[in-house]
């Protein structure tokens, strides 16, 4: 059968409905122009049916490249995350290698003495006791200790018993508690320098008469401590 030809059939039907065609007529005009027809209407059906199989095969491209494009931006973004922690674990190295030498104090202490004595006080070894206690729980630590004295005597007497008071507050840390000398900072005696009350009045003798004990600590080496910085009336 050619599409467009114009048929005339006579023919019996069957019981089944089907029908069993006997003569078939058409005109040869009629057999030319469908001729003619099938002639054009076939290679463009060709054509369409391999315009849409390619239209398929795209799309079939198209999803996959699709996928490798997701498939790449969740790389990139996941390799640029790895980036950034490990630009963020350079930071935090270098801030702590920084902090290393970046001392801050974290408590003090004033051990006052009686006059013209460089012999500790009961209640003051209690203090020295907390700040030792207190330096079992850092690293990187060290202890400042300056001696002072009141103005009563001359001022050489005053500056030697400063430096005296000093030493016995640091030979109780090391005897009583096992301190380090490498955690001892260089102690010096002040004498009447650096007065904290009016040596004019009894308080303000028994004021200056005093070691401060200071504890600092390495912010680099204690990262995981909570590092209190205590205000130094020195720095004022």
């Amino acid at each position: 059968m050619i599409r467009g030809l114009n048929l005339e059939v006579e023919g019996n039907g069957d019981s089944s409905g089907s029908l069993a065609a006997t003569k078939v007529r058409f005109e040869k005009r009629n057999l030319e122009v469908a001729q003619s027809i099938e002639t054009r209407v076939a290679p463009a059906e060709a054509r369409l049916t391999a315009a849409e199989e390619n239209a398929q095969r795209v799309s079939g491209q198209i999803d996959e490249l699709m996928a490798i494009s997701n498939a790449a931006r969740g790389g990139a973004k996941a390799a640029q995350d790895t980036a950034d922690a490990a630009v963020e674990g350079v930071n935090a190295t270098n801030k702590r290698i920084t902090d290393m030498d970046d001392y801050v104090v974290q408590s003090t202490e004033t051990v006052n003495f009686k006059v013209n004595s460089a012999v500790l006080l009961p209640d003051m070894k209690q203090k020295l006791d907390a700040i030792a206690q207190q330096s079992t729980t850092l690293k990187g630590y060290f202890i400042e200790i300056t001696g002072f004295a009141s103005a009563e005597g001359s001022t050489a007497h005053n500056k030697a018993l400063s430096q005296r008071r000093a030493q016995a507050v640091i030979d109780y840390l090391i005897e009583t508690h096992n301190i380090p000398l490498r955690r001892i900072g260089q102690s010096f005696g002040f004498g009447e320098l650096q007065a904290v009350a009016d040596n004019t009045t009894r308080e303000g003798r028994e004021a200056n008469r005093r070691v401060e004990v200071k504890l600092l600590v390495s912010r680099g080496l204690n990262q995981n401590v909570e590092v209190r910085q205590v205000k130094d009336d020195t720095d004022e």
